[in-house]
């Protein structure tokens, strides 16, 4: 599954990814030196996963303005449903673990 978008006379294309992307990815995640930029200016989605989605590369992304780039996610999204899904499960079963654990 994918969508197309354009922007500025520029086509881009949002595919799904597959199960092997999706894992290969997760185990690439490199969380000693994380990039604020990519990490943050999206809440749910690193710039990371949405060059793999799209085939961007640095300077692709880095031309995009904010606007388009919430643009690219919820194209991506919607073509990705299962893999935010699956995010989602994770991170309430992470909340749900941390605040069980708390002492108090």
């Amino acid at each position: 599954m994918e969508k197309s978008l354009e922007f500025d006379g520029v086509s881009l294309t949002v595919r799904e990814l597959t199960v092997g992307e999706v894992r290969d990815f997760i185990r690439s995640i490199d969380l000693s030196a994380p990039d604020l930029v990519d990490e943050a200016l999206l809440e749910g989605c690193s710039l990371a996963l949405l060059r793999l989605m799209t085939g961007l590369d640095d300077a692709g992304m880095d031309a995009l303005r904010p606007s388009q780039v919430r643009l690219l996610l919820e194209a991506g999204k919607e073509v990705n449903a299962d893999f935010f899904a699956m995010i989602a499960r994770v991170s309430r079963a992470v909340s749900s673990s941390s605040t069980s654990s708390s002492p108090g």
